[in-house]
């Protein structure tokens, strides 16, 4: 969802989620093992298989983008770049729930539109370690929203 309000000033403008003049200026975005691009998402995990956070992502849009591509042309982050503001992108190399190549395909491509993109793959983190901060990938968390907040 941060990802998303970052790029929201890029809502096309006949969607009911355009504002004109978004009330929050978003200064950098950091996603945490996070869903960043959905369509990406399904792409990478295939829909067959089992993938958690792709049917979340299914089902939190109603539908897939063949089914319903107006709800990712407004709500899909990966439909929305440029977002401008600077991001990060932390996941653990054993997470199994985000799919392994979202981050540095994200960060492709939003380099390609202008963006600056951070990705730290986290060796041996899983899905959950990126948010716990008793886990050895705290650090690197912390030293992430620090930068974004700088």
């Amino acid at each position: 969802l941060a990802f998303w309000l970052a790029g929201r000033p890029n809502v096309p403008e006949t969607s009911v989620l355009h504002l004109p003049q978004p009330a929050l200026a978003v200064h950098g975005a950091v996603a945490l093992a996070g869903a960043v691009d959905l369509r990406l998402t399904i792409d990478l995990s295939g829909y067959f298989t089992f993938a958690h956070d792709k049917h979340e992502v299914v089902s939190f849009m109603g539908g897939l983008p063949a089914e319903v591509p107006d709800r990712y042309r407004a709500g899909d982050p990966g439909e929305l770049l440029p977002i401008t503001a600077p991001q990060w992108l932390l996941q653990g190399t054993e997470d199994d729930q985000i799919p392994p190549r979202l981050p540095e395909r994200w960060a492709a491509a939003g380099r390609r539109a202008g963006d600056r993109v951070t990705v730290d793959i986290i060796p041996g983190a899983d899905h959950f370690d990126v948010v716990d901060p008793e886990s050895a990938a705290w650090p690197r968390v912390r030293a992430a929203l620090g930068a974004a907040l700088a």
